[in-house]
């Protein structure tokens, strides 16, 4: 009778001792994923305050430089001559202002690799360029201004297994787009060009800045996260 009675208690007992090794997790599947989003946040929140300003130090992009160009207006009503408008000393600042949009996913195992993405959000950023105004007799010296609008960027963070020989995989900028750029002291007699003049300055700083971040941006990017171990945490498959 007493090894009857050890023997049904072992039967009873013995599956609940299983159960409670293995809390909540049946009836929560998602609680693990919200939990692991929190090392990738943390690591992507460290590289991009910690470590990233020094590279774009380094890499002369605080402020990026801007090239300069030109446009040549033809004889209108409004001037009765060719007009050349020269932009110079062009910069893009605000490049450092750069965080996290939302959480990122992961840190995700795969193939012996480990990755990271993120969206990432530069804002607010302003373009500028010093204008000169010329015709045969007359020169005018004026400035333009330009802010443009969120940029996302999509990027991928892949690392070996244990964490290792960090890289940025995948850097892809979003569409770029700017608020209309102000001009300042410009000549009477041009405000019949000046959206012209704005399209063209437009053109010239969203193709010019969207070379900048995909390759000097994305570069000072894997630098700053040379060195630095990814979390090793995997979000479990659900």
């Amino acid at each position: 009778m007493v090894t009857l009675a050890i023997v049904f208690n072992v039967l009873v007992f013995y599956p609940k001792c299983i159960l409670q090794q293995w809390p909540l997790q049946p009836n929560h599947p998602f609680h693990g994923v919200t939990f692991a989003a929190e090392p990738a946040n943390k690591y992507v929140d460290t590289i991009l305050q910690s470590f990233l300003q020094r590279e774009l130090l380094s890499s002369n992009l605080l402020p990026a430089r801007l090239p300069e160009f030109a446009v040549v207006l033809g004889a209108s009503k409004d001037h009765k001559e060719i007009i050349n408008v020269n932009f110079t000393f062009g910069n893009v600042t605000g490049l450092d202002r750069i965080k996290r949009k939302g959480d990122c996913s992961g840190p995700k195992s795969y193939k012996r690799e480990i990755s990271i993405n993120c969206t990432l959000s530069l804002f607010p950023l302003l373009s500028s360029h010093r204008t000169i105004v010329r015709n045969s007799t007359y020169t005018n010296v004026g400035k333009v201004q330009a802010a443009l609008t969120e940029v996302l960027v999509d990027l991928q963070i892949v690392g070996k297994a244990q964490g290792s020989d960090v890289l940025v995989r995948k850097f892809d900028v979003g569409s770029l787009d700017t608020l209309t750029p102000v001009f300042s002291n410009i000549p009477v007699y041009l405000r019949g060009d000046l959206q012209y003049l704005q399209n063209a300055y437009k053109k010239h700083v969203l193709n010019n800045l969207y070379g900048i971040l995909s390759q000097k941006y994305a570069e000072a990017l894997g630098r700053a996260l040379a060195g630095i171990d990814m979390p090793r945490g995997i979000v479990p498959r659900l």
